[in-house]
């Protein structure tokens, strides 16, 4: 019986192993370089922004307390007011900004607890009782944020928001977006990027594969309207949620797609370097701060000319006490232009040479280059594949080649990091993909009596390729069906609707124009639904870390009393795993990662429940 290849969770998709370290000239085991004298400006265009850093604070600043004092007096969840406040702080506070943790909890506490909230009979809505769809996409996607970036504290509201969305998911894979309030909520692509933002989150902090099915499905038809978009262009809001939310499925900034959507947006922008709600039309804060932060999650540098003209034209038209505007529309106006300003980090990081989800071949010269926006300087820069440290230098600079023929098949992270004075370290991450990797983020969903599987097809369009999917009985190896599809490169499904009840293994494979087989993945299901499958079977779920850090992209085995792998897995972006359809019975777990000591724990699996596994807190060798 063969097992799937780990793959990466995104903001890690799912992920792989892993570099030798001879790529790149290795540091000694834990040798720091000391480095004294800070540099402050890197090369080119990228140069530290101070101005900004601070304009940005001061707007975090009048923001939170704006949205507490909007919430004392109107005493309910009111959808993007705090939602979007709430996803600005967390943005804000992982890229060090300072945040007031006071204010925050209080607008978690009101998106709770208030009339509207998470906690209510009804969950997200309106006073209890309407608009649930907007609701719920605003809350959801603030929680995703939350949990992504704070902790797991609302892990329970999260979850049950995406189920609720989930329900909510149309056959053509969107959400409904009947509600339109311009310019706060703008329809089914916005609402189907919000879902898919908590769906992913969910995902992550779950490390539930029942979340990719949906996920599949919106990114399915986000590609389609963003295609559309990318050849006869499009509402500027539509074409910034349509990268938010395909970022969100898992597409990389090297994505063809997400660069021909940050195309449209660029060519949206003002003479003044300011973006208009609609065509043509004066510069505003709000489209101005959601195109920087669209144009940022699409890959542009803090040096690109369109990132910075937009970062100087918020600056300019800030008011003295941070905020944009008066009124209700003011806090809206604020929210965007906030949220595009926090996501300039405390140090600028450059990387030529490397794109996020890019496929590697032969030998890459990577050259990142680091600008302090604190005004400061950058000491040291380190590169780190798959959590361990392959080399650094002091300054602003660093250059390294990654020989892909050193690469374990499969995906990769890989980031670069920079150390200002004090400590203060900025890091940005790349996922890359080596070898033959091409079936990625296989997960099952039993809906209306089928069993959906929900894929990504990496392969590109111009393999000619083929998608063959093999469903056999887990026990006995019997195959029940097989089907033959076009490989569509992108997001994938296909059902199995055979009789209902028994347990299976679904077999995904990549073949060539050539007839050969590319790559395979498999995934264990039951169909049947989650109530039946829960009754029969349990989970083991747990965590990875190291140094306190969430560990994405380890590889972890669940192990019978007999030393049997009987199923694999890959810790997702906020380090979880799980194992779904487990028998009762006694088992061990086993991390292993390259560069890190084995680590294996006992655990216990019962029926209709969910074993939780000792955390593993891993060591570098």
């Amino acid at each position: 019986m063969s097992h799937p290849r780990p793959k990466l969770s995104l903001l890690a998709p799912a992920g792989a192993l892993l570099l030798a370290t001879s790529l790149v000239p290795a540091a000694p085991a834990n040798a720091a370089k000391e480095c004294a004298e800070p540099v402050k400006t890197a090369s080119g265009t990228l140069a530290g922004d101070p101005a900004a850093r601070a304009g940005a604070q001061r707007g975090l600043d009048w923001l939170a307390g704006a949205t507490v004092a909007w919430q004392d007096s109107q005493k309910c969840y009111g959808c993007h007011v705090q939602a979007v406040t709430l996803e600005a702080l967390t943005v804000g506070r992982a890229n060090q900004y300072r945040v007031d943790e006071g204010k925050m909890n209080a607008i978690v506490k009101g998106m709770l607890e208030l009339p509207g909230g998470a906690q209510r009979k009804n969950g997200f809505s309106y006073h209890d009782e309407q608009l649930f769809e907007p609701s719920k996409a605003f809350g959801g996607s603030a929680f995703a944020h939350y949990d992504e970036r704070v902790g797991p504290r609302l892990r329970p509201e999260l979850v049950k928001t995406a189920e609720e969305l989930a329900a909510m998911q149309q056959a053509s894979g969107s959400m409904p977006g009947s509600y339109a309030n311009e310019p706060v909520a703008t329809g089914a692509v916005q609402a189907t990027t919000q879902a898919l933002v908590t769906w992913r989150q969910a995902y992550a902090r779950t490390a539930d594969a029942r979340w990719l099915v949906p996920i599949r499905k919106a990114e399915q038809w986000l590609t389609l309207q963003a295609k559309r978009m990318s050849d006869e262009g499009g509402r500027l809001q539509d074409v910034d949620h349509a990268v938010i939310g395909l970022v969100a499925a898992g597409a990389g900034s090297g994505d063809k797609l997400i660069g021909a959507l940050a195309r449209v947006v660029e060519k949206q922008q003002n003479k003044d370097g300011g973006f208009a709600l609609d065509g043509g039309g004066a510069s505003s804060p709000f489209a101005t701060g959601q195109a920087v932060y669209a144009l940022r999650l699409a890959g542009r540098s803090d040096g690109d000319p369109s990132v910075k003209r937009g970062t100087a034209w918020l600056i300019s038209h800030q008011q003295q006490d941070g905020s944009w505007g008066g009124g209700g529309f003011g806090k809206a106006e604020a929210m965007w232009a906030v949220l595009g300003l926090v996501s300039l980090d405390r140090v600028s990081i450059d990387v030529k040479g490397l794109v996020d989800g890019q496929r590697l071949d032969g030998t890459i010269k990577l050259a990142a280059t680091a600008a302090d926006n604190g005004g400061q300087g950058v000491t040291k820069m380190e590169l780190v594949v798959d959590d361990v440290k392959v080399t650094e230098a002091c300054g602003a600079k660093l250059e390294a080649p990654i020989d892909a023929a050193k690469l374990a098949t499969g995906t990769h992270t890989i980031d670069v990091a920079a150390t200002a004075p004090g400590g203060k370290v900025t890091r940005r991450r790349l996922v890359v993909y080596a070898g033959d990797t091409f079936v990625n983020e296989l997960g099952t969903r039993f809906e209306d009596g089928k069993t959906m599987l929900g894929f990504r097809n990496m392969a590109p369009d111009t393999m000619k390729g083929k998608i063959r999917v093999r469903v056999l009985e887990d026990k006995t190896g019997k195959e029940v069906e097989k089907a033959e599809l076009s490989a569509a490169e992108g997001p994938m499904a296909w059902s199995f609707a055979g009789k209902q009840g028994g347990r299976f293994r679904a077999e995904v494979s990549l073949v060539d124009a050539t007839g050969k087989v590319r790559d395979t993945e498999e995934v264990l299901f039951t169909h049947d639904t989650w109530e039946a499958q829960r009754a029969s079977t349990g989970d083991v779920a747990g965590a990875v870390s190291f140094d306190g850090d969430d560990m994405a992209n380890t590889e972890v085995e669940l192990v019978d009393g007999e030393g049997r792998v009987m199923q694999r897995s890959v810790t997702t972006r906020s380090g979880q795993y799980r194992f779904q359809n487990v028998d009762a019975g006694k088992y061990k777990v086993r991390v292993k990662k390259k560069g890190f000591k084995d680590w294996e724990a006992d655990v216990k699996a019962d029926k209709a429940a969910e074993a939780a596994a000792p955390a593993a807190a891993m060591q570098a060798q």
